[in-house]
């Protein structure tokens, strides 16, 4: 009886330690054509992309809390109202840097129109009916433009 009582103890023993074994896995890490970097659990599709192969240990790993994001209020009138007007005053200069950085070729043709795009969709969210509706990701880009009366920093 006391031999059955101590295997059944080794076993189950077992099984916690084994439920309880750290994650080990890969992270792979590779930029893309644009430079932008990537981390995943998979590597890229494209095989002639250089992927970096990272080991991770879950059991060294330490958590800590997200930052929450910052709750924003809707845009005042006050700050529609700069908002529109510093872009009415940015939009000249950042087409004409768009158009001189064509030129050198600084930028190609599809990046020159997605700029212009983004340009065009920002004076759609600037406008009086839609700059208090705006929603939060686009809140902080009309906070900045309201507050820089050259305002390409923060359209880039």
């Amino acid at each position: 009886m006391h031999g059955l009582l101590l295997t059944f103890t080794l076993i189950i023993m077992l099984c916690l330690t084994a439920g309880s074994k750290a994650y080990e896995g890969k992270i792979y890490k590779w930029k893309d054509k644009d430079g932008k970097l990537h981390f995943s659990d998979k590597p890229p599709k494209d095989q002639s992309i250089k992927v970096e192969e990272q080991k991770v240990d879950s059991s060294k790993l330490t958590v800590t809390s997200m930052p929450r994001s910052q709750r924003q209020t809707p845009l005042t009138a006050g700050q529609c109202q700069a908002a529109i007007d510093n872009l009415k005053h940015t939009e000249p200069l950042y087409r004409g840097e768009l158009v001189e950085k064509l030129a050198k070729k600084e930028i190609n043709d599809e990046q020159f129109a997605q700029r212009l795009a983004k340009l065009d969709d920002l004076k759609l969210i600037t406008s009086p009916d839609n700059c208090r509706k705006a929603e939060s990701q686009d809140r902080s880009l009309l906070n900045c433009i309201a507050q820089s009366k050259d305002a390409r920093s923060c359209i880039k």
